[in-house]
């Protein structure tokens, strides 16, 4: 009686942790997908959401640890994969930005210099047609003179 007790128990026991483990391993992919996603859509709601994310994989962490020594493995290594997404994607993000800024500058530095030079040949043009201008008054001039 006393060993089916104990079965029973431990059966429990298992089930209890297999639940806690999904729910830790599901809150962490969550974290992931939000740390992955929000960065995608804005560079401010990264700002927000990753320090979320940090305190929610510590939180997994914490709640890995009382759980078996397997399932804490498999936990850490889904929390550190998760951290490491993050990062990444808040890097990439970061890195995005800046090459966008860059060619950003960069496209305003040739629009700016295409404007110098369509100026320049615009001024270039209207000084040759009053040259042409004055070279056609002092023809009539000379011409009416003689």
């Amino acid at each position: 009686m006393i060993v089916k007790a104990v079965c029973v128990m431990g059966v429990l026991l298992m089930v209890v942790v297999v639940v806690v483990v999904m729910v830790v391993v599901v809150v962490v992919v969550l974290v992931g997908v939000l740390a992955v996603v929000v960065p995608l859509v804005a560079v401010h709601v990264a700002r927000m959401v990753v320090p979320f994310a940090m305190f929610t994989v510590v939180l997994a962490v914490v709640m890995s640890l009382v759980v078996v020594d397997f399932a804490c493995v498999v936990v850490i290594v889904v929390v550190v994969a998760v951290v490491l997404v993050g990062v990444l994607a808040v890097v990439v993000t970061f890195v995005v930005v800046g090459v966008v800024r860059v060619v950003v500058s960069f496209a305003m530095v040739v629009i700016f210099v295409a404007t110098m030079v369509v100026v320049v040949v615009l001024a270039v043009v209207v000084i040759m047609a009053a040259m042409v201008v004055v070279v056609s008054i002092m023809v009539v001039c000379l011409a009416t003179v003689v």
